[in-house]
């Protein structure tokens, strides 16, 4: 069976933060499987910064922005409240645009290397582009080596102690940790995935991992593949959120990440897009108009109590509920 990997860039001292899952519950699952070994990232500082952006630009205090989902809620409480996510980076690791010229912003985004693109919008709109780009150097250069997986060869590295590699066991997960400081600080973190996971779900593994337990390990050095990866994704969770008299109705993200024996790079560009409207946005409806399901669920019951598939035939005001 194929082993996957999963990796973790602790920023800056981040890895101490307290356990914390907001996302936890609200999407379905919880857990996400990927097509065929595809790869996945979780990079939210961007996202982060462009939300922040945008409401500065629009006037708008970051407390007043209008979440139309629970995964906007949730993000919002999480990071908007508590901004040690955007605080720990520096001015030149993360940047951010806002601009009616959505040509400006395409330009930033094919200067500084990136594909994605905003499409064109009405006058009175704007944009925001976040750039993040880190890049981190192993203490000591490591050394080049392979490995092996269904017969194929991959070019690899090997991290020792002397790179500022440790190995320790998490409690209740089969397999180890190798935590490796770098030359700036920061730690680079790996372990062999379980499952394969992306977006908020991947996010609730790596902090479970992150804050579990440890124990001694027998191993003492990490071999890992090198990386070359390049994703981009829609932030479709994002559109809708209400930022003063704005409606996010563009949001997609761009990330690379490149490891090899002399170090690693994680570059991440968010692009959204604002619609303003002309009086203040609503949060729009869910209009339930056709045939739908209905269930009561209760904490501490296995199923819900109640279940119904409802037709137009019976939609009809009940009047007094106990008559």
């Amino acid at each position: 069976m194929k082993k996957l990997f999963a990796l973790l860039l602790c920023m800056h001292g981040l890895s101490n933060a307290e356990p914390s899952n907001p996302f936890s519950g609200i999407l379905p699952g919880g857990c996400y499987q990927l097509s065929n070994n595809e790869s996945a990232t979780y990079t939210p500082s961007p996202i982060v910064a462009a939300v922040e952006k945008a409401a500065e630009f629009n006037d708008t205090p970051t407390n007043e922005i209008t979440p139309t989902n629970e995964i906007q809620k949730a993000f919002l409480q999480n990071y908007l409240t508590d901004k040690d996510i955007l605080n720990a980076l520096t001015n030149k690791e993360l940047r951010s645009w806002a601009d009616t010229n959505i040509d400006n912003l395409n330009k930033i985004l094919k200067k500084e290397g990136f594909d994605i693109r905003l499409e064109p919008m009405t006058p009175g709109d704007f944009g925001v582009v976040s750039i993040l780009k880190v890049e981190v150097e192993w203490k000591e250069k490591a050394q080049k080596t392979q490995i092996t997986n269904n017969c194929q060869l991959y070019e690899a590295i090997l991290l020792e102690a002397k790179n500022g590699c440790s190995v320790a066991q998490p409690q209740g997960y089969a397999h180890p940790i190798a935590r490796v400081n770098t030359a700036s600080g920061d730690k680079v973190c790996f372990a062999i995935a379980d499952a394969a996971l992306e977006g908020f779900a991947l996010r609730d593994k790596i902090e479970t991992l992150r804050n579990a337990q440890m124990s001694y390990s027998e191993f003492s050095s990490v071999k890992v593949p090198m990386v070359d990866l390049d994703q981009t994704q829609q932030l479709d969770w994002l559109l809708n959120m209400v930022i003063g008299n704005g409606r996010i109705a563009q949001a997609l993200q761009q990330t690379k990440f490149k490891m090899n024996e002399v170090g690693a790079k994680v570059e991440s560009a968010v692009a959204i897009g604002v619609e303003r409207c002309s009086a203040p946005c609503e949060p729009k409806e869910y209009v339930i108009d056709q045939d739908f399901y209905v269930w009561i669920e209760r904490e501490g019951m296995d199923e819900p109590y109640f279940s119904a598939y409802v037709t137009s035939k019976d939609w009809k005001n009940p009047g007094d509920l106990n008559a």
